[in-house]
Parts: structure tokens; sequence; C-alpha cells
């Protein structure tokens, strides 16, 4: 039997241990708060707009139209057969145009409508009268974390899907190999989304811990942008050899053109930012006859005569629209030529 002072020791642990919990909870509670009232944390994509994707790791729900309140409004909109546009149907065009690309091409930062795809939309289809008319269908196929791996199997998807494009257009971004790296190690399928195989029922918990509290976000942050991109990065910095990304996506870059002349499509390429990617990139499609959508010098006449912003001041950064709309126009100006 046990005498009263081992009951008394027992009694005094399991107090302790009580008290130590409590204070714990209490300390992680006034965290919490001051995380939420002083120093949020955005995630510039929210999570439930996504699914599983056993080919693509993941994607954007299909019949999406939600937006979602941050530092500033984001809005997702897709079809019924996920791409970022709304209209449900692009039978009654007389061109399709495919648009591949990452948060770029997405249009993070600005609504759907700001989007330089959108724009380009705009730009090719209202006639010199103001009338929109049916004649080039802009698919806006990109999603923000997809690298040039996904780009090209979205590519493929679509074609299969949909119907072969006419025109593919390609936006690169430098942080496309860095992407791939975590596609090919299987990573890309291992995010926590709806659907996904690898954690159930769990989803909608972990979510909750990791996406809806601030401490959650940071612990999620940390491990996703200090432990696996900064994992790749080390990767690609160790493969570069002073390469830019551009030059180490030229595989890939290569095999979405050939993809897309398979198709008989016509295909123009850029780069979301004036990098060395960008000039390498306009000089390889100069060498391989390929049209280059050149943006950047209408970018900067006009940055050189209004002294306006060219990114967003808000978490979710990226190009302001008028950046997205001189995109649009350069493209629409190599749309025009390859069509002459």
């Amino acid at each position: 039997m046990q005498n009263n002072s081992d009951i008394t020791k027992k009694s005094e642990k399991t107090i302790n241990i009580t008290i130590f919990v409590i204070t714990l909870l209490i300390c992680l509670l006034l965290i919490e708060i001051t995380l939420r009232l002083f120093m949020p944390l955005y995630f510039c994509l929210p999570i439930d707009a996504y699914q599983y994707d056993k080919v693509l790791g993941y994607r954007l729900r299909p019949g999406l139209h939600v937006s979602y309140l941050s530092d500033y409004q984001q809005e997702f909109c897709t079809n019924k057969s996920g791409a970022l546009n709304f209209q449900e149907d692009f039978s009654a065009y007389e061109i399709i145009i495919f648009v591949i690309g990452d948060s770029y091409v997405q249009g993070l930062g600005v609504p759907p409508d700001g989007s330089f795809p959108f724009q380009l939309d705009l730009i090719l289809n209202i006639n010199k009268e103001g009338i929109y008319k049916k004649k080039y269908g802009i698919m806006n196929l990109a999603l923000g974390p997809y690298g040039g791996e996904q780009e090209l199997l979205v590519l493929k998807r679509y074609a299969e899907e949909i119907k072969k494009p006419d025109i593919v257009l390609y936006l690169g971004c430098d942080n496309d190999y860095n992407d791939d790296i975590l596609f090919n190690q299987g990573i890309r399928h291992l995010n926590m989304v709806r659907n996904s195989p690898y954690y159930g029922w769990f989803y909608f918990p972990l979510k909750w811990l990791f996406i809806d509290t601030e401490i959650g976000k940071r612990i999620k942050y940390i491990f996703q942008e200090g432990v696996l991109r900064a994992r790749a990065a080390k990767i690609q910095s160790d493969e570069s050899h002073g390469r830019s990304t551009a030059e180490m996506e030229r595989d890939v870059i290569d095999r979405i053109v050939k993809t897309s002349k398979s198709y008989g499509s016509r295909v123009i390429l850029s780069w979301c930012n004036p990098t060395d990617s960008y000039y390498w990139l306009k000089s390889w499609t100069s060498q391989n006859n390929i049209a280059f959508a050149d943006w950047e010098p209408s970018v900067k006449s006009l940055e050189s005569a209004i002294p306006i912003p060219r990114d967003n001041r808000h978490s979710g950064d990226h190009h302001r629209i008028w950046v997205n709309y001189l995109i649009a126009k350069e493209y629409a100006n190599q749309i025009n030529n390859s069509l002459r």
C-alpha cells in the first residue's frame, strides 16, 4: 500500500504539471493574440484554393470564385477546367492562346482582371469601336508555385483535354529552377492541400494549426522557406556555375518550345523581370528564331516619365496592373507580327 507521503508527492506532481500546462497554454494564447494584433503573417496563396493532383502535385480547384482578405483583397476565379478565367467556354473564339507561367502570369497581388493575360484579352479583343469581339481566347494556365516542369505538364494536359492551342505564351521567372527542384524531389506532392492522400481527414485540423494560427503559420514558414526552399536554393547555387536561371531552365524551355511546335502552335517567350535571365533569353530566342516579348523598354520609358512604383506595396508584391498591361501590350504586338 502507498503511504500518505507517496500520495502527497504524486498529488503535488500532478498539480505542478497541471499548473505548467495551464501556464504554457496561457502564454501561447497571449503570444497568438499579440501576433494577430501587431504582427500578422500573410500567405499570398491561400491553401483553400488548392486541391491535390497526382501529376502536378496540386492545382487550383475548378469552379472557384472566392475572395480572401489579408492586407489586400485576394480574389481567385477558375472555370470548370481549372483555368484562371471568367469564361467557361472558348469554343466561340477563333484563335486559342495558352499562357503558362507562375505567379507573375497568375496575376498575384492584383485582381484577376489585372493579370497580364486578362489585359491581353482586352487588348486583342476590343475593336476600334470599343466593342468586345470573341476572336482570341486567352487561357491563363499559370499557378504561383509552378516551375518550368509543371508548366510543361499543364501545357500538355490542356492541349489533350481542351484542344491544341494556336499560340503558346511563356513568361519565365527566377524561382523556376528552385521550384523544379522541389517538384522533382516529390516535395510538391507532399504539400498540405485538399484531397491529399497523405493527410486525409487530418487536413482540416492541420490547416487550422498551421494556416489559421499565427504561431502555426510561422512554424510552416520556417520549414517551407527556411528549410525546403533554402535547401533547393543551395542545390541551385551549387549547380549554377555562374549561369542565370533561364540558362539552367534551357532544357525545359526548349521542350516547351518543341512541344508547342508539335501542336502547330506559334510560341512567344519572355521573362518576368529584367534580370540576367531576361537578357539571356532575349539573346537565345533571337539565335533560335523564336519570338520574344521585349516589354522592358516601354516600362522604363513610363518610369522615367512618371515616378510610379513597379510592384505592389503589400504582402502579395508582384507587378502592378500598369506593368501587366505593358507586358500584355508587347505580347499583343508579337502575336500580331506572328500572324501577318
